[in-house]
């Protein structure tokens, strides 16, 4: 019977992973039958989980210095060494359902062992009724993982759920990617053949960003990763790039209409910031094309 190992990288979020923690600590999978890798990161000595994650039984810290989650995960998938294990990862400002391991690994029995299951990500704003334009962009588009998988043969490692065996035969990640290696890694899933599903009663709930800085970074470091995998498959250009800057009606509008919004303060909303992601992705293209480092 497969055993669920949860890798959670973790860099400089001690209240996210304590809370995360906690959350797995009520899972309904009986204990024998997972476990967890807290993967540090290189965060400040003020955010050093190693007293934290003492305090849970199922976890163990582990520590890789190179910058990059994707290298944490891959130091963690080399600590996690039985050939039935089932590699969980999630991260660290997460919160998993407590039937999240028992629905992922049921969703993977069902199936062939050559295939990856991709949860369900739920993204929750503090107050519905009074979300900021960052909670009601990402209420819309974070974490759209059954659009993932089913358009994209991806899926995010806020929930993705991997047979070792499927790891050893592609390889982890692509470690050298600060942000987008999940998409890569669909990539290499579907060159060798692997399939993947949809697990929507594997649930891990999410909180969406409050702050448009945030949201605008997150964005710059997505695209950092977007374009360097452009990049690798001789993809795209200084043409694709401009196209950015040019705010067409089905860009603007995009999303408005989702059932995820009810106020019309909202939909408004969500053009304006449309708008911005807009010219924050094409401003970000422009800056890596003339040689300028992706954000962590």
């Amino acid at each position: 019977m497969s055993r669920a190992v949860v890798i959670i990288p973790h860099f400089n979020d001690l209240s996210g992973l304590g809370v995360c923690l906690r959350a797995l600590d009520a899972q309904t999978l009986e204990p024998a039958r997972w476990s967890v890798i807290v993967v540090d990161n290189g965060s400040r000595d003020d955010q050093d989980p190693s007293e934290l994650v003492a305090g849970y039984a199922q976890a163990r810290l582990i520590r890789e210095p190179k910058p990059g989650s994707y290298a944490a995960r891959n130091r963690a998938i080399r600590e996690a060494g039985r050939s039935d294990d089932v590699l969980v990862f999630t991260d660290s400002d997460c919160l998993p359902e407590p039937g999240w391991l028992e629905h992922g690994l049921a969703g993977l029995s069902r199936g062939s062992d050559a295939r990856v299951l991709a949860g369900h990500v739920e993204v929750e704003a503090k107050d519905p009724k009074r979300m900021t334009p960052a909670e009601v962009y990402e209420r819309v588009w974070a974490f759209r993982q059954d659009v993932n998988v089913r358009w994209y043969h991806y899926g995010v490692t806020a929930n993705l759920f991997v047979p070792r065996g499927v790891l050893d035969r592609v390889g982890g990640f692509d470690e050298e990617q600060l942000s987008g290696g999940d998409r890569a890694f669909g990539n290499t899933l579907k060159q060798a053949g692997v399939g993947l599903v949809y697990g929507e009663h594997a649930v891990v709930r999410h909180p969406a960003r409050r702050s448009l800085s945030g949201l605008l970074r997150k964005r710059r470091r997505v695209i950092g990763g977007v374009v360097r995998l452009e990049v690798q498959e001789n993809r795209s250009g200084w043409r694709h790039d401009l196209g950015f800057f040019i705010p067409t009606p089905r860009r603007l509008l995009a999303g408005v209409r989702s059932d995820r919004l009810t106020r019309r303060r909202d939909r408004l909303v969500l053009v304006f910031v449309n708008t911005l992601m807009l010219y924050t992705t094409a401003w970000e293209r422009v800056r890596l094309r003339l040689g300028g480092r992706p954000l962590r």
